[in-house]
């Protein structure tokens, strides 16, 4: 399981370039901490940083994600979470294809199409992707990153994609 503190995001919306990797904005990056005595370095997309540097370029995707939910609506301004069928009300729901039983469905949130946040359950009844989505929503939040690294949970600013696909991030 990827936990919390292994994946990062910038801090800032400008990227930058650092030992021939280009950092973006709004994308998120797997880190782990090094230690060696009383010095504590980060290791980011194969690049190492110092403490300072690293806290000054980067903060835990963790973070960022709780502030967007709250923005676009899944987590109440007190950080608690929101009930299911708020979750379900919430949802901008989109079916892609055009058999019932075969079709895809993506779960959005979001504020404009400059935050959306899309859930990506597998294949089933629109009661069984609810349920689905609704987990990784709850695991994300403990903690658990293995959704946003994969690919389940997304992150885009450029609008919905008219066929299925990752939101995508400029």
């Amino acid at each position: 399981m990827l936990r919390k503190n292994h994946q990062v995001v910038l801090k800032s919306q400008d990227g930058f370039i650092y030992a021939d990797n280009q950092f973006k904005s709004n994308t998120f990056y797997r880190c782990i901490q090094l230690s060696k005595g009383k010095r504590s370095e980060f290791m980011v997309y194969g690049c190492i940083f110092s403490a300072k540097d690293f806290k000054e370029k980067f903060e835990y995707a963790i973070d960022r994600i709780k502030r967007d939910f709250v923005e676009v609506g899944l987590l109440k301004s007190n950080l608690s979470i929101i009930s299911k069928s708020l979750f379900s009300a919430s949802a901008d729901v989109h079916q892609y294809g055009s058999k019932r039983s075969s079709s895809l469905h993506v779960w959005y949130f979001r504020t404009s199409r400059d935050m959306i946040y899309g859930f990506y359950p597998s294949q089933g009844s629109r009661a069984k992707q609810l349920a689905e989505c609704y987990q990784m929503y709850l695991e994300t939040l403990e903690g658990n990153m293995d959704y946003i690294d994969c690919g389940d949970i997304c992150f885009g600013n450029c609008g919905i994609p008219i066929s299925y696909g990752k939101l995508r991030v400029v």
